[in-house]
């Protein structure tokens, strides 16, 4: 018997997304980038 695991979500991805989200919002919150620019790169991080 065989199991397949359908699960698509990769935990290693998801770890980067969180890191580069965590990483823009810094720089968000540091002021040096607007929360337009932002919104533009976590929808491209996120996709």
């Amino acid at each position: 018997m065989y199991l397949i695991n359908n699960n698509k979500s990769n935990p290693t991805k998801t770890s980067n997304e969180a890191d580069e989200l965590l990483k823009w919002y810094q720089i968000k919150e540091s002021g040096a980038i607007s929360e337009a620019e932002y919104e533009a790169k976590k929808k491209e991080i996120i996709g």
